[in-house]
């Protein structure tokens, strides 16, 4: 068994953010949590803008680039995070 199968055996659900990491969908939801919680931010803004991102269905960079920018500051100011649109707005450059 390799390094990430034992991290997927032992940790595959983010339990606050209900993201499975057994998913391939968890994987990209889990490194988008990374983005979001990487900036200085409480962990409550951080945790609600990710809540917002799943309201709205945005669960692949695909989507993160479809929506585009003013669709993207529009959920991160529902989730809090209202200092960061133009900084975190621009998510597709991660």
């Amino acid at each position: 068994m390799n390094k990430i199968e034992v991290l997927l055996a032992n940790f595959h659900l983010y339990e606050d953010l209900r993201i499975d990491l057994t998913e391939p969908s968890g994987r990209f939801k889990w490194f988008l949590v990374s983005i979001l919680f990487g900036a200085r931010i409480s962990e409550k803004i951080a945790s609600n803008t990710y809540k917002a991102v799943e309201r709205y269905g945005i669960d692949s960079m695909e989507k993160i680039i479809a929506a585009g920018w003013d669709e993207r500051v529009k959920i991160l100011d529902e989730g809090g995070y209202v200092r960061y649109d133009f900084s975190t707005g621009d998510i597709t450059n991660a």
